[in-house]
């Protein structure tokens, strides 16, 4: 008699999901910029003097959080901007807001910062 080997278990499924968000926020060559059509056209957002922006994301709305080369700030209303505090001494890279309160910035050696309090306090994520 011959054995037979056993018939192999089917392939498991895996399936990737990739959602764009539309972001009426960007950065771009240092400053911010803001779309009120979704992304038809874009005008540039004053930002305090100085300030050269990373990267800015938003969770909706007048909300904007920015990583800059000197730190994070956010407005609330989409005009008035608030500096929070430095999360690291690293150069920021990037940022992910989540609300008003809520983010998550990245160092360009990869650590991530979180702050739930409107960036009164950061602390390293897990």
């Amino acid at each position: 008699l011959r054995a037979h080997p056993a018939p192999a278990a089917p392939a498991a499924r895996t399936a990737t999901f990739s959602a764009l968000v539309f972001s009426p926020w960007r950065a771009v060559d240092g400053r911010v910029e803001r779309s009120r059509d979704n992304g038809a056209t874009w005008q540039r957002v004053p930002t305090p003097d100085g300030v050269r922006v990373i990267a800015a994301g938003s969770s909706g709305g007048d909300i904007c959080w920015i990583a800059a080369e000197d730190g994070v700030l956010r407005t609330t209303d989409g005009r008035t901007w608030t500096r929070t505090t430095r999360p690291t001494s690293e150069p920021l890279a990037g940022i992910v807001p989540v609300s008003a309160q809520r983010a998550t910035v990245f160092t360009t050696s990869g650590a991530r910062w979180e702050t739930s309090n409107g960036g009164r306090t950061w602390t390293p994520a897990r």
